[in-house]
């Protein structure tokens, strides 16, 4: 299963963020449970009646499967309803940790070029590197060979990095695309006593095809490199019609990744100029990994040169954190002429090559005390109301300084917190009380108000639609949707004039 992206050269080159996942009709990704046997992979298998094609990966564990050759898919009916039963069927395995559909990813449309270019976020005359050691690594299309022969390269000649589609082979670029974020990220990156080390982890082919298993696979070796900071400037919107599900493979590895060795994920906001915190009507969440809500992700949106937000950047108060520059982004492609860009994937290279500067004057790198330093130092952008968590520009002087004077936590960048105390009174809670024989719900608000409850099946379908009048302090919702197709996966919406909140329940 691929992810397809085409990425298009005209007057400028215009990379969008890998978005608008679409799903192979035979492939899952799957995690055991730490706990489970061998014998239980091969119960879980004959159950589902798949068969591993990858895998496991060696740190994280995770499984590619997918149907035998052998087996006839139905005619007729969605196309995806064998594969979709089998994901069910497995995700309710007490043996399984993780299982996803593995997605492919369409691009976004072109963006237009702006004239204006910015200046850069370093100046390698006055910004020298720390001296300590960093390691980051880019997740893209590869990275074009001529990297290595520059004076300024930060790549190692004989470890430039990891070939996740075809792993013995080296990770060459034949997009840009990858180029383009690595070349943004060495210019005017310091590293005369080489402390910084950047490798490319190719996880989009020539055409920006790849996976989801390509970027674990990628994620997998990156914990065996001892990667401290990885740029990951692609965009899915993982399950938009269904939520994101329990034991979602994505947010395993994370989680596994992390365990073994914490790093600081640098992620792209998406270029679509939507809300990542209520995009979807069913999920309130899009633009995955970049509103995984994990601590160690720090999501970019993009701006001009004015400070302002960039008209197609995605936003987010509470799952954007920082802007940086995206428009008209000067770099080199795979072949290693000069090109320019638009996107949130070019101001995630700025936020990355920051972080990496950070890193070297850190004797122990810290994901945490990165991420601070950066969310606490940012300039206030000239667009209002506020469209990230800090509503502020990254700037680098202000992070050293933040990072060698300050041992705050990333909780200190309270511009968004403060404003919501006055704009926001609404706090609800919702909470499924799954023991009752009709779906029961117990709601808690600090203030009386009328509020839509919609229940929705998987499809989409809105089996309820409700207008009901809550109290203040706590309510029971109680509702009997038809009892058709009833016992499955399901999600129930509360919506205000104060904001929305969803919560999946099983029926």
């Amino acid at each position: 299963m691929k992810k397809v992206l085409v990425f298009i050269i005209a007057l400028f080159f215009v990379l969008p963020v890998f978005s608008q996942s679409q799903i192979a009709d035979n492939e899952l990704i799957l995690f055991m449970d730490p706990g489970a046997t061998p014998a239980d992979l091969i119960d879980l298998l004959e159950d589902i009646n798949m068969e591993v094609v990858e895998g496991p990966t060696p740190n994280l564990g995770a499984l590619l499967v997918r149907f035998p050759k052998d087996f006839v898919m139905p005619t007729g009916g969605n196309p995806l309803g064998p594969v979709t039963g089998r994901k069910i069927e497995a995700q309710t395995n007490p043996d399984t940790d993780g299982v996803s559909f593995n997605y492919v990813l369409a691009n976004n449309q072109p963006l237009p070029s702006s004239a204006e270019r910015c200046t850069d976020i370093l100046d390698p005359t006055t910004q020298p590197n720390g001296g300590n050691s960093v390691v980051t690594a880019i997740f893209d299309t590869g990275i074009s060979p001529y990297a290595r022969t520059q004076a300024t390269s930060h790549f190692v000649p004989s470890d430039m990095g990891y070939n996740a589609i075809k792993p013995v082979f080296f990770p060459r670029d034949g997009n840009g695309h990858g180029t383009h974020i690595a070349s943004i990220l060495m210019d005017n990156l310091e590293n005369a006593n080489g402390a910084i080390q950047i490798k490319a982890y190719k996880t989009h082919g020539s055409r920006g095809s790849g996976s989801l298993f390509d970027v674990i696979k990628a994620l997998d070796y990156a914990v065996t490199d001892g990667v401290d900071i990885i740029n990951m400037s692609f965009v899915y919107n993982e399950e938009s019609q269904h939520g994101v599900e329990p034991k979602n493979a994505f947010k395993t590895a994370l989680e596994r990744a992390f365990a073994i060795s914490e790093m600081l994920i640098v992620t792209a906001a998406g270029n679509d100029d939507q809300d990542n915190d209520f995009t979807d009507q069913l999920t309130g969440l899009s633009a995955f990994p970049a509103s995984f809500d994990y601590p160690y992700i720090l999501s970019v949106a993009s701006s001009n040169c004015t400070i302002e937000k960039s008209t197609f950047s995605n936003y987010g108060v509470n799952s954007v954190d920082v802007y940086a520059p995206g428009e008209n982004i000067e770099g080199r492609n795979h072949r290693w002429n000069p090109v320019t860009m638009d996107g949130t994937s070019q101001a995630t290279a700025f936020v990355t090559k920051l972080a990496t500067y950070l890193g070297s004057h850190q004797a122990s790198f810290s994901w945490e005390a990165t991420k601070c330093a950066i969310l606490n130092s940012t300039t206030p952008i000239n667009t209002q109301p506020a469209y990230t968590l800090t509503n502020g520009y990254i700037n680098s002087v202000a992070a050293l300084d933040y990072l060698h004077n300050n041992s705050g936590t990333c909780e200190d960048a309270t511009y968004w917190e403060e404003e919501a105390t006055e704009e926001t009174n609404l706090q609800k809670t919702v909470t499924y009380l799954s023991n009752s024989a009709i779906p029961t719900f117990e709601i808690t608000v600090d203030k009386e108000e009328e509020a839509l409850i919609s229940i929705i099946n998987i499809n989409g379908q809105i089996l309820v639609n409700e207008q009901v009048q809550l109290t203040k302090g706590h309510n029971i919702y109680t509702c009997d949707f038809p009892k058709t197709g009833s016992i499955g996966l399901y999600f129930m919406m509360i919506q205000t004039k104060d904001g929305k909140q969803t919560l999946k329940f099983i029926k």
